[in-house]
């Protein structure tokens, strides 16, 4: 895993979640940021499929839905409207 910054959905597949890990949801990584980097235009809404092969739902954000988030975060498939 790499230590980093980078832009992430929480999942709204919160039912299944909370069974794994009731306190934190989870974390979809859809894009690389930095510390002070501003979020990238996006349209409207994004759809983001859940990285956890269980759940695989895919769901529509809102970009401010869309947060910074610091830690580490596994190899994943950047979301196209952060390319």
């Amino acid at each position: 895993m790499a230590q980093g910054y980078y832009w992430v959905v929480t999942c709204k597949n919160t039912k299944y979640h909370a069974e794994e890990s009731p306190f934190h949801g989870q974390r979809i990584p859809v894009g690389k940021a930095d510390e002070h980097s501003p979020r990238p235009t996006i349209p409207d809404f994004v759809d983001v499929t859940c990285d956890d092969q269980q759940c695989a739902k895919t769901y529509s954000y809102a970009a401010r839905e869309i947060i910074r988030w610091s830690g580490d975060a596994p190899q994943f498939v950047l979301h196209p409207s952060f390319e």
